[in-house]
């Protein structure tokens, strides 16, 4: 399937969907998205294609996953990921500990 063809697909239902039916139907209490940018996801990608292809592809495919997020933001926790790892890991331990010590 080319790029094109896949980022004609994505959409926030049909990414939602996907996850729904490959959890069974089952809801996390916490969902961490770790966030990047398309160019972000695209210099760190190692497979062959046109570049603007493969960044049109990961800007609609985050979009789709922020635009969940939004929806649910008291399941969902989104962090920056381009930040340094330590950055990354405080955020998520921290709300971890909110999570399991409330």
């Amino acid at each position: 399937m080319a790029w094109t063809e896949a980022t004609q697909i994505l959409n926030p239902r049909e990414v939602r969907d996907l996850g729904m039916w490959a959890a069974s139907g089952l809801l996390p209490d916490l969902t961490i998205l770790l966030d990047v940018t398309a160019e972000f996801a695209v210099a760190q990608s190692h497979s062959s294609g046109d570049e603007a292809e493969k960044h049109e592809f990961h800007q609609q495919l985050r979009n789709s996953f922020l635009s969940i997020a939004r929806r649910d933001p008291q399941r969902f926790l989104v962090v920056d990921a381009e930040q340094p790892f330590a950055e990354v890991k405080a955020i998520i331990a921290d709300r971890l500990m909110l999570r399991f010590t409330a």
